[in-house]
């Protein structure tokens, strides 16, 4: 099992810093409500173990997966628990949600611009902070169990990474709007071949 770079952890969580200032700007923009956004906590984990943090191998997780091509060819996964993905785009949409029909393809296309958005942000703050070069894709939106999570990311069409047996990196990304009080979370796998990437060019500083 291939182990982080502890420049890793501190360049994300400096990254993060970044990106989250941008991002509480674009976001409160797209929905038209002030909303705050934080990075509180970037920890390492592996794929299998990420069922028990966005609620159990039960629970219902919105899925968001973005291939990454540039300076390196890699993924990010972004993972909503139900609760908070109908949140977001209640916010987004302005509009009332239907939990049992949730999400729908209006639904879906919120949800995707959010995780555009939110990706964009991170991968602009790591090349201002290393200069390295990222080009993400439109991410594809799935829902299903948590216990399908690690099997969806090892066969995602044209993915060439291997996240079974691997440690990655999950970045808590929380918001809160502070008229309505709606707060939620959304959680950001950072792939394998990316933090490979990223130890290298950190080491290359050093």
């Amino acid at each position: 099992m291939k182990q982080i770079d502890s420049l890793v952890i501190d360049a994300l969580k400096e990254v993060s810093n970044i990106a989250a200032g941008h991002l509480s700007e674009v976001v409160s923009q797209l929905t038209g409500k002030e909303m705050s956004i934080s990075v509180p906590d970037s920890s390492i984990l592996n794929v299998k173990d990420a069922a028990g943090i966005v609620g159990g191998k039960g629970a219902t997780i919105i899925v968001g997966y973005m291939n990454v091509f540039g300076d390196v060819t890699g993924s990010m996964v972004f993972l909503l628990p139900k609760k908070d993905a109908i949140k977001l785009t209640t916010l987004t949409l302005d509009a009332e949600i239907s939990p049992l029909l949730f999400p729908s393809e209006l639904e879906r296309d919120a949800l995707r611009e959010l995780i555009t958005i939110t990706g964009g942000a991170f991968l602009g703050a790591i090349t201002q902070f290393l200069g390295v070069y990222f080009a993400p894709t439109s991410p594809v939106i799935s829902s299903f169990s948590a216990f399908n999570l690690l099997n969806f990311v090892k066969t995602r069409e044209g993915s060439m990474e291997n996240y079974e047996g691997r440690d990655i990196v999950l970045v808590s990304i929380k918001y809160f709007v502070e008229k309505t009080e709606t707060s939620g979370e959304m959680l950001m796998l950072v792939g394998p071949t990316i933090l490979d990437y990223l130890s290298k060019k950190l080491a290359d500083k050093e």
